[in-house]
């Protein structure tokens, strides 16, 4: 027994331990080869090699199995077959054995946990160390024969694989290293395919990149040493973060910053693969907010478009988006915007002019309208656009009109005018367009624009005003374009019907007419009806010249339908061509004459028709003898020793009135009116001053006269050669020549008033004066006039001494050259006295210079500039003084449209009196302008004395105020005063003021009546 302890514990303390590890990671059994001491016997071992043992270690778990035979005891079982409390186990982290082994023998234990035993395993060699105590033989040592191994055992495989995400292409791999023996690691992918590499010993992460965003990763671990891998870990899956939203992969069907007028915006998803691809899906939030607050409970987009809408007017909408991936894992947030929307359209403004359905006959009319006061209250106004329908063809557009500027738009097709736009005020902004000619237009008007011009027809004009969004407010009208005037005919005269030349005993006859207008215009045609109907009564003298005596407009208040005569109560509409039907009465005697009467028509659109005429003879014989003015001529004529027998015969046998038939002009008549021509031809070249017409007539004849000497070639050219007879040819009676000069006379003094009737009078009187004074000889023959005399002006100048009386007259009648003869014919004399001034202005009124207006710019204590304006291009003639005598001038020939004209050499501190005046073709002026020139130094207005009341003249600025005779629209102009002009208040009367004007001038016109309403009172003199 002894031999055989001994045996068994030498075979144990030569025992090494050979693990041997497969390639494979599926568990294996490891040999345990060599001998382990027995201490007690020191010649005895555990045998691990010899005797068949064949004890194995399962390099996954631990665990031993199969025997060994020591030489003191016999087999000892190290697994579990005969071992009540086996199997050893090697714990393959920290290398150390426990348990129990069972001696079968004894039913003892080698006991590996207990009784201080530390038998160990180097894992990485395999090598066993440390003392084991057997209940039977004592302690044996594992480590006194230098016990080795050929191979270590494998590692023991990682656990808690987990992977956290770093970004869409990027997630760590973590794990925990259960094992003490392993030279590294290693990540691998599902497929087993290495994914890390060799990783060191010890890590227990690694950081893999390359990766897709929003995509499934698996991976699982290995450790590793020279023997092999140990187990693979437990797979751990992760996904990666999406792509994060950017204002780049995120786009609108909208700008930022830009203002749309519909509520709807929508949004793409533009990362790559869309939902599902680089990204799972969206949490989104739409508001007026730059930023917000996540509390991943916002709404999900999640596929297609997303579209979102503006709850309310503004300029910040803003859609927030954050990005989650297939794991519900968030990456990045973006705020898009600000999104402007303006639902609301602008604000209303009104249209001026022209009216809705008012006629126009202006192609190129103004189109006016008022601005609101506040345009567009959230995005604000963009523009103005003007459209014009121009029926089938020839529409034009004029588009992008500023909203507001403080000076003029002007291009080569329009003309915009901005009013009241550079004050505070935004309640009176006015915009005005006017279209012009132009090549930038297209000129067709079937094709084109039309040169920008509207056609005639029923047109329609809209103006839009557009703002910022998009938004429209549109205003439209119609317009009715009209450029054709309405005929008129007369139909009849009392009861007969019109013909082109009647006669009558009515001298106030009725005249029955009608008038039409027809339809016309392009398309929709139009007709604005007749509105007026001037008739004019010319009276026929004996040059054969028609003066206009009366003017009388007719007034049309109720129209009618050409198609079925009905009345028209729309005049808007358009059916057919609308007439009116007129009558006019005289209110005054039509004298005895012969009369052109010319009626003309005008429409609601201002257009002036055709004018057809007839000649209306006033014939009673018996009334001839019992006019006032034929009763003087024989008077005089009687004087000179003509029997009144004579006279009359004459008169009836000359053919004064002739019932049936118009009276040609004699020779001498021919010969007056050639000279009256002459005159007028004259008179612009020869003028000296314009008192023929303004002031004082005895002066304004001898002039004329002379003016007629000096000229007399040109006069002689247009009524025949000169001779130097005279009647002696002629074999007449004395009586008879002087009735025959008396004939001619008279007849031409019909009409005529002031000094040329006077002078003509005096020629009938005096025709053997005349004949002493002329020395030329004017014959009668078929042929007219062959000469006219040289010194003819010599007589007319002798004549106009007699009649230097009228000069009062005409000077207190002088403004009446520019009213109608009409307006102050009351009565004959009336009538007779602005006869001449009428008669002068329809000589030379071919086509009519107008005086437009008058002003004083710049006075100063010794000048003033005097300014006017006229509608033609005319001279400038300026007379000025204390009074309305004037006695200074000064004159331009240069013809201008702007007459400025400086007074000089003026005295301070007096009222000056003006008359202006100005000549194309024909001669037109104004006159009883006033202004006061100031004191040099400072003091009280002149005329004022202390305690005295000032009347402070307060008309508009550039207005003028007439000063009357007395208290009454009906008294003679005296004056014009101006704004600002102060002077001695004297009596108030029924609302009018007497005031006094300046005394110095010498004038007599120191007193005068000014409507009260255009006067300001003060209290007292003005310092």
């Amino acid at each position: 027994m002894k031999i055989k302890l001994k045996i068994c514990l030498n075979l144990l303390f030569g025992i090494a331990f050979l693990l041997v590890f497969p390639n494979q990671t599926q568990a294996t059994s490891v040999s345990v080869t060599g001998k382990a001491k027995v201490l007690n016997t020191g010649n005895s071992y555990l045998d691990f090699t010899n005797y068949n043992s064949n004890t194995t270690i399962d390099d996954t778990t631990g665990n031993f199995s199969g025997y060994a035979f020591c030489q003191d005891v016999g087999w000892v079982d190290f697994g579990s077959t005969d071992n009540p409390l086996g199997p050893v186990n090697l714990n393959l982290t920290s290398g150390a054995v426990t348990g129990k082994a069972y001696v079968i023998n004894t039913a003892a234990y080698f006991d590996f946990t207990n009784y201080n035993s530390n038998v160990s395993v180097a894992l990485a060699t395999g090598v066993f160390s440390g003392y084991v105590f057997s209940e039977d033989a004592g302690w044996i040592d594992f480590s006194d024969t230098g016990v080795s191994s050929a191979s270590p055992f494998l590692p023991t495989a990682p656990s808690g694989l987990s992977g956290s995400v770093d970004s869409s292409t990027a997630i760590t791999w973590s794990w925990t290293d259960n094992s003490s023996n392993e030279t590294g690691f290693r990540v691998d992918d599902s497929s087993n395919n290495d994914q890390s590499g060799n990783l060191a010993t010890g890590v227990t992460s690694w950081q893999e990149t390359g990766f897709s965003a929003n995509t499934s990763y698996t991976r699982h671990v290995h450790a590793f040493n020279t023997a092999g891998d140990s187990v693979a870990s437990s797979n751990a899956t992760t996904v990666t973060l999406s792509s994060a939203p950017t204002s780049s992969n995120i786009t609108s069907d909208r700008s930022t910053s830009t203002w749309y007028s519909t509520a709807d915006f929508t949004f793409t998803n533009g990362i790559s693969g869309g939902f599902g691809g680089e990204m799972e899906y969206f949490r989104y939030a739409w508001d007026t907010s730059s930023t917000h607050t996540w509390t991943g409970s916002e709404t999900q987009w999640s596929t297609g478009t997303l579209t979102v809408t503006a709850g309310s007017d503004s300029n910040s909408w803003y859609l927030h988006l954050k990005g989650y991936n297939s794991a519900d894992v968030e990456n990045g947030t973006v705020d898009l915007g600000p999104y402007y929307y303006d639902g609301t359209a602008p604000a209303s403004f009104n249209l001026d002019s022209p009216g809705h359905e008012n006629y126009s006959n202006s192609e190129r009319p103004s189109f006016k309208w008022k601005a609101a006061e506040t345009p567009d209250a959230v995005s604000g106004l963009s523009k103005y656009k003007l459209e014009i329908d121009n029926g089938d063809s020839g529409d034009f557009t004029i588009d992008d009109i500023p909203v507001s500027r403080t000076t003029d738009y002007e291009t080569s097709k329009y003309l915009i005018h901005y009013e009241n736009f550079s004050d505070s005020d935004t309640t009176n902004n006015y915009i005005s367009v006017y279209t012009k000619s132009s090549n930038d237009w297209s000129s067709d008007s079937n094709s084109g624009n039309n040169d920008g011009k509207l056609k005639e027809g029923k047109r329609y004009w809209k103006v839009k005003a557009v703002d910022n969004a998009g938004n429209e407010k549109e205003e439209s009208r119609t317009l009715f374009v009209d450029r054709n005037g309405p005929s008129v005919e007369a139909t009849q005269i009392n009861d007969t019907s019109s013909a082109d030349s009647l006669a009558t005993t009515d001298k106030t006859p009725t005249i029955y007419g009608k008038t039409t207008d027809s339809l016309t215009g392009d398309g929709l045609k139009v007709a604005s009806g007749p509105k007026e109907v001037e008739i004019k009564f010319e009276k026929r003298n004996y040059l054969g010249v028609y003066n206009l005596h009366t003017l009388a407009t007719v007034n049309i208040s109720e129209l009618y339908w050409s198609s079925d005569g009905s009345k028209i109560t729309d005049n808007s509409k358009q059916t057919s061509n609308k007439y009116s039907s007129f009558s006019y009465t005289p209110t005054t005697d039509l004298p005895l004459g012969v009369y052109r009467i010319t009626l003309t028509g005008k429409d609601k659109a201002s257009n002036g028709g055709s004018s057809s005429s007839f000649t209306l003879t006033i014939k009673t014989y018996e009334e001839i003898a019992q006019i006032p003015e034929v009763e003087e001529v024989i008077e005089e004529l009687e004087k000179e020793g003509i029997p009144r027998e004579k006279i009359e015969e004459v008169i009836k046998e000359q053919g004064i009135v002739i019932p049936e038939e118009l009276q040609e002009p004699s020779v001498i008549a021919e010969a007056i009116g050639k000279i009256f021509t002459g005159i007028a031809n004259l008179w612009w070249k020869t003028v000296d001053s314009a008192k023929f017409l303004a002031g004082k007539i005895g002066q304004g004849l001898a002039f004329v006269g002379n003016q007629i000497k000096n000229g007399v070639s040109a006069v002689a050219g247009a009524v025949g050669k000169t001779t130097n007879q005279f009647l002696a040819s002629r074999k007449q009676k004395n009586e008879e020549r002087k009735l025959f000069l008396a004939r001619g006379y008279f007849n031409l003094t019909q009409k005529t008033s002031g000094v040329i009737r006077d002078g003509l009078l005096a020629l009938a009187n005096g025709a053997e004066v005349v004949n002493r004074t002329v020395g030329n000889t004017i014959n009668k023959t078929t042929d007219g006039v062959k000469a006219l005399a040289s010194n003819v002006g010599e007589g007319v100048k002798t004549i106009s001494q007699q009649t230097s009386r009228l000069a009062t007259a005409w000077q207190t009648g002088r403004e009446s050259i520019r009213k109608p003869a009409s307006e102050e014919a009351q009565n004959l004399a009336t009538r007779l006295r602005i006869a001449t001034s009428t008669f002068i202005a329809i000589v030379f009124d071919n086509e009519p210079t107008k005086i437009l207006f008058v002003k004083i710019e710049e006075v100063n204590s010794t000048s003033a500039m005097v300014v006017w304006g006229t509608n033609h291009y005319a001279t400038s003639v300026v007379n000025y003084g204390l009074n309305t005598s004037y006695g200074k001038k000064i004159q331009s020939d240069k013809r201008v449209k702007e007459h400025r004209m400086e007074l000089k050499d003026l005295e301070p501190g007096k009222l000056y009196y003006f008359e202006v005046m100005s000549q194309n073709k024909n001669y037109v002026y104004d006159a009883y302008y006033t202004f006061n020139t100031p004191e040099k130094e400072e003091g009280k207005v002149k005329g004022a004395v202390a305690g005295e009341t000032l009347a402070t003249i307060t008309a508009d600025e550039g207005s003028w105020v007439v000063v009357r005779s007395e208290p009454s629209l009906k008294g003679e102009v005296l004056a014009k005063v101006t704004d600002g002009q102060s002077f001695p208040s004297l009596e108030e009367k029924d609302g009018w003021v007497k005031i006094q004007l300046d005394p110095s001038t010498g004038s007599g016109q120191v007193e005068g009546w000014v409507f009260g309403e255009l006067i300001e009172i003060g209290d007292e003199e003005q310092e």
